[in-house]
C-alpha cells in the first residue's frame, strides 16, 4: 500500500508510447554497458521512465544504481547500449548542441582567474560551432547571476566565495543559455546542512521563476522529497528501475513542511523501498 501523498508506480514497463508535448524526457528500454579490462559491465538494464516537462524530478537510489549514469545519458555524455532516449522531442544529441541542457555536478569547477561573472559568461564564449551566440551576453550573465541571489558579487573570484556561492555560480553558468532541462548530479552533496537546506530553497525559487524542468540526482530522502514532484528510484546489480513514486505535498514548499506528518510518512514509505533496492 502507497503511503499517504505517494503514488507508487511499479518497475514494470508502462504502455509503450512516443514522447508527447508534455514530456521532457522518455527512455525506453534503455540500457547503458561499459566495457573495462575485466569485462562488459551493465550499469543500466531496460529502463523505462518518463519525466514531465516543466516538473523536478529526483533521482533516488543506493550507490552503484546508476542515477549519475543515467543523468549523463540525458546530457550526452554517455550513449545507451540499448533502448531510445528522447529529450524534448528530439536526441539527446541534437538537443545537447543546441544548448537546450544545462547541467550541475557535484564540484562548481570554476576557473579560478575569473570572477564570477567571467565563469557564468563562459558558455556563451565558446562551442557555437560556427553559430552566432547570443547577444547581450554580459547582461544575460548578469540576470543569471541576479537570479542566483549573487547580484551583488558580480566580480568575486571563486576563492572569495563559499561554497554554497561557488555552487550557485555553478547554477548560473548551467542557467545563462536559457535551458529547457536541467541537470544537477548531487551538486550540494559536499556542503553543510544549513547551506544545503538554504540552496534547496533557493532552487525552487529558481524552478518556479524559469518553469525549467529538473532532473536531481541525490542520496538524500528529504531532499528527494523536498524537491520532487516525483521520485524516480533505481535499484542495484544492474541498475533498474524500483518505481516512480509521485510527491503530494502543496506548493509552493518551504522548510517547515519537513516538519509536519504528510512529509514524515513520505519519508519512511520511501526509506522502505529504498530498502529493497539492493537487490
Amino acid at each position: 500500500m502507497a503511503a499517504p501523498g505517494v503514488t507508487g508506480t511499479p518497475a514494470a514497463r508502462p504502455a509503450m508510447r512516443d514522447g508527447g508535448a508534455n514530456d521532457a524526457v522518455v527512455l525506453r528500454g534503455m540500457s547503458v554497458r561499459f566495457v573495462t579490462d575485466r569485462g562488459a559491465v551493465l550499469a543500466l538494464e531496460d529502463i523505462d521512465a518518463t519525466i514531465r516537462r516543466g516538473s523536478v524530478t529526483s533521482l533516488l537510489g543506493p550507490s552503484g544504481s546508476g542515477k549519475s549514469t543515467l543523468l549523463r545519458v540525458v546530457a550526452d555524455l554517455i550513449p545507451p547500449a540499448a533502448g531510445s532516449v528522447v529529450v524534448l522531442g528530439q536526441s539527446a544529441e541534437e538537443v545537447r548542441r543546441a544548448r537546450r541542457l544545462g547541467v550541475v555536478f557535484q564540484d562548481p569547477a570554476l576557473l579560478p582567474w575569473r570572477t564570477a561573472l567571467g565563469n557564468v559568461k563562459l558558455p556563451l564564449e565558446i562551442g557555437w560551432h560556427g553559430r552566432n551566440p547570443p547577444e547581450n551576453g554580459d547582461q544575460r550573465a548578469r540576470n543569471a547571476l541576479e537570479l542566483v541571489g549573487l547580484g551583488g558579487r558580480l566580480n568575486a573570484y571563486p576563492h572569495e566565495l563559499s561554497g554554497g556561492m561557488r555552487q550557485r555560480v555553478a547554477i548560473a553558468r548551467a542557467l545563462v543559455c536559457e535551458p529547457a532541462i536541467l541537470l544537477m548530479d548531487e551538486p550540494f552533496g559536499a556542503l553543510d546542512e544549513i547551506t544545503r537546506d538554504q540552496l534547496n530553497v533557493e532552487l525552487l525559487r529558481i524552478w518556479r521563476a524559469t518553469g525549467t524542468t529538473i532532473m536531481f540526482v541525490t542520496h538524500s530522502i528529504p531532499e528527494a522529497i523536498f524537491l520532487g514532484q516525483q521520485v524516480l528510484m533505481l535499484r542495484t546489480n544492474p541498475g533498474r528501475l524500483h518505481g516512480v513514486f509521485d510527491v503530494d505535498l502543496p506548493e509552493p514548499r518551504d522548510l517547515k513542511v519537513r516538519e509536519t506528518p504528510a512529509f514524515t510518512t513520505i519519508a519512511a514509505h520511501l526509506r522502505r523501498e529504498l530498502e529493497a533496492c539492493w537487490s
